[in-house]
């Protein structure tokens, strides 16, 4: 019971809990290997951590409050541009799984430095096409001012509303009278919400396609694989990114549900 109740504070204090704290912690007087088959016994395993967002009361409050606002004035989300950025590294991700024999260990290579990245701009468009830029060097206001120009004109008409999140370039003062000036509805977005961009989910199904295979030797490579996975979600896979426009309203539903909770909540 002392172990539990130690575990249970630590879990609380977000402290890391191995067998050397709770040895410390309890002032017990044995080895680390007792304490690890003790946790073992009391049904405790020792994993890897999932990263996730963390929620203040006041930012679920805020995320109420922006949905709610949303559903009242029935926000056109037919006519809404969403947008984010994302890198991919040469190496993959740090969760890359794959089946193997237990004699066998599975190693996948891995360069000092990850081996170099690329950013990537995205934006989805409500007829269900992506489009999307390598952003280039260190991405500054100016670059970026220089990417919406670009991608703007050449798939944008007038009545659209832009989704982008709170990051510093986008809320900085020349991207606030950029957007003035050029008449672009920016939607306001709630801190600490990529789980409400429907860009997180098409992330997920490039990230899946692009790092399934080995990791890649160059960017050359990795642009590539980048380009002909976005080519055929553009040409196959419409109907999938559409259906996230159509069921969008159910996932505000489902963050109401949740007092403002994330929506991809394990």
């Amino acid at each position: 019971m002392k172990i539990k109740r130690c575990v249970s504070r630590l879990i609380d204090e977000t402290t890391k809990v191995n067998s050397s704290n709770i040895k410390q912690e309890c002032e017990l007087n044995v080895s680390t290997s007792t304490v690890q088959r003790c946790m073992r016994k009391i049904g405790y395993r020792y994993k890897k951590a999932k990263t996730q967002i963390v929620l203040s009361a006041m930012h679920k409050r805020k995320r109420v409050e922006y949905i709610t606002n949303w559903i009242s004035n029935n926000h056109p989300w037919e006519i809404t541009v969403f947008s984010d950025e994302k890198r991919f590294c040469l190496d993959g991700p740090d969760c890359w799984y794959s089946y193997s024999i237990d004699s066998v260990t599975l190693i996948r290579p891995k360069r000092q430095c990850g081996g170099g990245s690329l950013m990537l701009w995205l934006m989805v468009l409500p007829n269900g096409l992506l489009s999307y830029r390598v952003i280039e060097g260190i991405f500054k206001a100016k670059s970026y001012e220089v990417l919406l120009c670009d991608m703007i004109k050449l798939n944008l008409g007038s009545n659209y509303y832009f989704q982008e999140d709170n990051c510093l370039i986008h809320k900085s003062k020349a991207i606030k009278s950029f957007m003035i000036n050029s008449d672009i509805k920016v939607l306001e977005w709630p801190s600490k919400s990529p789980d409400i961009n429907i860009v997180e989910d098409i992330w997920k199904m490039i990230s899946d396609t692009v790092y399934d295979g080995a990791s890649f030797r160059n960017k050359s490579e990795l642009l590539s694989a980048i380009n002909k996975c976005i080519f055929e979600l553009n040409s196959c896979k419409r109907d999938i990114i559409k259906k996230l426009y159509d069921t969008f309203r159910k996932r505000l539903a489902i963050i109401l549900c949740k007092n403002g909770g994330l929506y991809n909540k394990m």
